[in-house]
């Protein structure tokens, strides 16, 4: 046998921690990346509403472009249809055109990665984006999104505060459902991946 010098030594030190490194347990993996991240196109929208009383069914708003980042939502309405509301409240019919334009922009978080949720905080909603309603014909309203309705802590039903969602490559699947003492509503929001 022979005595180890320094370069044997150190040669076998390095083995010896190489087999160390190599046994040692692999770090926890990072949570699954959410398939909702990226940007959407709007393909497909239902809103359906009852209660005492009164029912609305909504269609439209094709074209809105839904960019959604680990930290925040943008809605691109430029290009988007009106949404298009029916109903009957108090006896009498009615129809809602609205139009939405610009941006909005608003923080949020995200939870899940094939589904989950995603939830919008109101207070924090910023851009230009505005909507032009008219009922059965004639013009009512128009009006900021950011500050007339979410730093007020509303919402629109473009956007929903809170939906559960499910996704794939291509495709996103938004819903909500909501209840108050005027009924529940449910809303249901298809999208593409751009």
């Amino acid at each position: 046998m022979f005595a180890a010098t320094p370069r044997t030594a150190s040669a076998a030190l390095t083995a010896a921690l190489a087999a160390a490194v190599l046994t040692l347990p692999a770090p926890a993996s990072a949570a699954a990346r959410s398939c909702l991240l990226g940007k959407w196109k709007l393909t497909g929208y239902t809103l359906d509403a009852k209660g005492p009383g009164s029912y609305a069914t909504g269609r439209g708003g094709q074209g809105t472009v839904l960019t959604v980042t680990g930290k925040s939502v943008t809605y691109d309405f430029d290009g988007a249809r009106k949404l298009v509301v029916k109903g009957r409240s108090d006896g009498e019919k009615y129809e809602l055109r609205t139009t939405y334009r610009k941006r909005l922009t608003l923080k949020s978080t995200l939870k899940g990665a094939k589904k989950g949720t995603l939830a919008l905080k109101a207070k924090s909603a910023k851009g230009s984006a505005g909507a032009t309603v008219v009922r059965n014909g004639a013009p009512v309203i128009s009006y900021n999104l950011a500050q007339s309705v979410y730093r007020q802590g509303e919402w629109e039903p473009v956007a929903p505060l809170r939906s559960s969602y499910t996704c794939t490559a291509r495709t996103a699947r938004l819903r909500m459902t909501h209840t108050d003492e005027s009924g529940t509503g449910t809303i249901v929001v298809t999208y593409r991946r751009l």
